[in-house]
């Protein structure tokens, strides 16, 4: 999600300020920091060249969720690309939020338990090496 977001407001931005979209989508290709993703998404090119738009060869790639390809083909339909495509960013930045808030949420009882588990393991050494000095004193 948030490589698809980073993808999508690069992308939107480049073209909002009048880079031209092979160049827009070379540069934000760069952007990404999955390299599996970046090269499923370099072939764009030649298909805004051979005149197929953006959203058929973002859906043969098959990256992007069905969501933003539906957004990117609304977007084109409407010729408002540049603002669907920043639209999607904030939809998959939002939605990546979300899904980092509930992993946290998740985490907070593992770690408390895992303490819990850390010092009643150190306070059980400690009494097991006190009751055995008092078994030799003895």
């Amino acid at each position: 999600k948030i490589e698809v977001a980073r993808f999508s407001r690069t992308l939107g931005t480049l073209m909002q300020n009048g880079v031209s979209p092979i160049k827009a989508i070379a540069v934000a290709c760069d952007t990404i920091g999955n390299r599996a993703i970046a090269a499923a998404l370099i072939p764009l090119a030649a298909g805004i060249k051979e005149g197929k738009g953006l959203s058929r060869p973002l859906a043969d790639s098959g990256v992007l969720p069905p969501l933003a390809l539906q957004l990117v083909k609304v977007g084109e339909e409407t010729a408002r690309l540049e603002d669907m495509l920043v639209k999607v960013a904030d939809i998959f930045d939002a939605e990546a939020g979300r899904a980092i808030e509930r992993l946290i949420a998740l985490l907070v009882p593992g770690i408390t338990v895992l303490l819990g588990v850390l010092v009643a393991l150190v306070m059980g050494s400690l009494l097991k090496a006190m009751m055995s000095v008092y078994d030799v004193a003895v």
